[in-house]
């Protein structure tokens, strides 16, 4: 039951993607299509409201590259056990940690995106690096 769960593992990250393709898909075309009323806390200009659909649109492209990336190495590479695959999937957490502190108040969406990505690689550590080459890397073991 343990080897089909993490042969399973690509699963989540595959949603994981598709997350964040769709995240960004809604970054690009929804939340420029607010009016600036959304902002009035800060007495924004047309320029300032301008401003913000641009970041947000350029932040849309980043999550969409980001999850067709994750996406797609997670249901080639990492489904067939490449190890490079799980090298890069690997930098996936920091980068969702990293989003986090930088957009403070999407910190509680990207709880969630953090801890699948950290379930899925630790799953699927025995099956990228098995106990018998790491032992025979270091000398141990013949």
């Amino acid at each position: 039951m343990k080897r089909v769960i993490r042969n399973r593992a690509w699963i989540i990250l595959v949603a994981v993607g598709v997350l964040f393709f769709v995240w960004g898909l809604h970054m690009i075309f929804i939340i420029p299509t607010y009016d600036g009323s959304n902002w009035d806390w800060m007495n924004p200009t047309n320029e300032m409201v301008e401003y913000f659909r641009y970041l947000f649109r350029i932040l849309g492209v980043w999550a969409s590259a980001t999850g067709i990336l994750i996406a797609s190495t997670a249901s080639t590479g990492f489904r067939q056990g490449s190890r490079w695959a799980w090298y890069a999937l690997a930098y996936t957490p920091v980068q969702i940690a990293l989003f986090g502190v930088m957009f403070f108040w999407l910190f509680m969406f990207t709880i969630p995106l953090f801890a699948l990505t950290i379930i899925a690689l630790w799953l699927s550590y025995k099956e990228f690096f098995p106990k018998s080459e790491i032992l025979r890397a270091e000398g141990i073991g013949g």
